[in-house]
């Protein structure tokens, strides 16, 4: 069984989604939820503070760091990040460097433009906008999970 690090908000059903068809192509998934805010209130801070935001974050990786550490890491899976430092990604992958990283993006970048700077973190990186993709030879990818 491969080992996937599998980092997205929590979004309606797609999470279990994934997991479950990346489950059935032998992974063994460890998700992460780069947006772990439970409370309303939680959630406006996380989009109105910056400070707030960044530590979130900064313990989400420590958490994946520490919990990785003695894991072989085949892949890592990260949709769309836009609340990432670009250096927080080096720290993410330390102990794993030759693990595969793809990136998903389902925003344009014009709409997150500093996910523009993550691209070269990542060996591929696919996106749903044909824009996105012919501008910054990226893979095309319209739906990333299911089959509806």
């Amino acid at each position: 069984m491969k080992n996937i690090v599998y980092i997205n908000i929590d979004f309606y059903t797609y999470n279990k989604q994934i997991i479950d068809e990346l489950s059935k192509h032998d992974y063994h998934v460890y998700f992460y939820n780069y947006k772990p805010c439970r409370t309303s209130w939680q959630k406006f801070r996380f989009k109105k503070s910056a400070s707030f935001r960044r530590k979130m974050i900064a313990r989400l990786v420590d958490k994946i760091v520490k919990e990785t550490k003695d894991l072989v890491i085949d892949q890592y899976l990260v949709i769309n990040p836009a609340t990432f430092e670009e250096h927080l990604f080096d720290t993410i992958y330390i102990q794993h460097d030759n693990s595969k990283k793809i990136l998903y993006l389902w925003d344009a970048i014009e709409t997150y433009p500093i996910t523009k700077t993550y691209l070269k973190h990542f060996d591929k990186v696919y996106s749903f906008d044909p824009k996105d993709c012919d501008e910054n030879n990226l893979g095309y990818r319209p739906t990333f999970v299911s089959d509806e």
